[in-house]
């Protein structure tokens, strides 16, 4: 049972970790979960075409427009990635308005040598 695990976390990229583009994609929901849960619906409209007129939308354009795409020469820790999307995703509507953002986001990429 315990190979079944180890491959299950391997081939789904679970258990802790995620690529680079699943953390584009991860993020872009969790902020726009965020933007439409703690921005008036005045600001999501001065906010316009970045954030869509859907939630839904909102993540397919912030993911598409590479605002959340990482440098090149980036080290990338999926743990770190992981732990930055969990932590946008408990950020209380005060702390996600005032751009408290846990730490784990600023260490998702290292500059590479």
């Amino acid at each position: 049972m315990r190979h079944l695990l180890v491959v299950s976390c391997f081939f789904a990229s679970a258990c802790g970790q995620m690529t680079q583009d699943e953390f584009v994609e991860e993020t872009s929901a969790v902020l726009c979960t965020q933007i439409y849960a703690c921005a008036t619906a005045e600001v999501r409209e001065a906010m316009g075409e970045l954030v869509g007129s859907t939630q839904a939308e909102c993540a397919t354009l912030t993911a598409a427009d590479g605002g959340l795409k990482l440098v090149a020469d980036c080290v990338f820790s999926g743990e770190k990635a992981q732990a930055c999307v969990d932590g946008l995703a408990a950020l209380s509507c005060e702390d996600f308005s005032a751009h408290v953002y846990p730490d784990s986001c600023d260490q998702t990429c290292a500059s590479g040598s």
